[in-house]
């Protein structure tokens, strides 16, 4: 599954300034299950991505401080196993 976000925060107009999609991607991973915006940061759950076990999860954070490089970092948990689904419900709060 592909996001398309307009950020708010960047966004003159509601017009789509970035198409978000996780460097990694592999089919069912489930990308954009749950999505949370604060300010010029989006973090993105993968509930069924596979990486330490069926369906353990990932998480993505995009940083849209500089809308020409923008910067993702892939989360999982340290403990991830099979079933998890990390990522399933994501928040997030930037000052």
């Amino acid at each position: 599954m592909v996001v398309g976000l307009s950020l708010p925060a960047l966004a003159v107009s509601s017009v789509e300034l970035h198409k978000l999609t996780a460097s990694d991607a592999a089919a069912d991973d489930i990308f954009g299950y749950s999505v949370a915006i604060s300010g010029a940061t989006a973090l993105v759950g993968a509930r069924g991505n596979d990486d330490a076990g069926f369906e353990s999860g990932s998480a993505y954070l995009f940083d849209f401080s500089d809308p020409c490089s923008i910067i993702e970092t892939k989360l999982t948990a340290s403990d991830a196993a099979a079933w998890d689904w990390f990522g399933r419900s994501v928040a997030l709060c930037v000052n």
